[in-house]
């Protein structure tokens, strides 16, 4: 591991305070880490077991997705490579922060039609996927919703996935699906 990736993973391994994302986030700003803290939050870092592997991708993603917020112009250079790199995702808690970043990025900013599928096919793996949290599960919906006139099979399956969102939902489940209008 490089000592800036090393940096970096010291960062994001400091003590979990009340702020740490606003203040891990401005930090990552400031010092014009942005691209590393991605690598990180995709988990591309070297050297480090599964479990501080996970930790650090998650914390990543978390502050990564505080930057999206507070630093839009930090992030806007990524955006590409989000859109690239979402499907990939693979750390279960990463993934709420990846989908509401994507849900919102959606709004603004159009990928292409082969990455359109590839977040669809992403996020529609995880909102049926055991054991996925309501909030991924929410997200993931919202980025699926967005994309329901921009994927042409989005559509077709939406009923299917709402039936399973329905079974054993949620309070919060059921709020989101009124407000969907499904």
């Amino acid at each position: 591991m490089n000592s800036a990736a090393g940096e970096m993973v010291d960062l994001l391994g400091e003590r979990y305070r009340e702020d740490y994302a606003f203040q891990t986030a401005c930090e990552v700003v400031e010092r014009g880490w942005v691209a590393q803290l991605y690598e990180c939050a995709c988990g591309r870092v070297d050297g480090l077991g599964r479990g501080e592997r996970e930790s650090v991708q998650f914390r990543a993603a978390y502050v990564l997705e505080t930057i999206f917020f507070i630093a839009p112009e930090s992030f806007a250079p990524l955006t590409e490579a989000f859109f690239r790199d979402f499907a990939e995702c693979r750390n279960s808690s990463a993934k709420r922060h990846f989908a509401k970043i994507m849900a919102t990025l959606l709004d603004t900013h159009i990928p292409s039609p082969k990455q359109a599928n590839e977040i669809a096919t992403a996020v529609a793996e995880w909102i049926t996927q055991a054991g996925v949290r309501v909030s991924v599960q929410i997200w993931a919906m919202e980025v699926f919703l967005k994309l329901r006139h921009r994927v042409d099979w989005v559509q077709d399956i939406l009923p299917e996935l709402t039936d399973f969102l329905r079974r054993d939902a949620s309070a919060g489940m059921v709020v989101r699906l009124r407000r969907w209008g499904l």
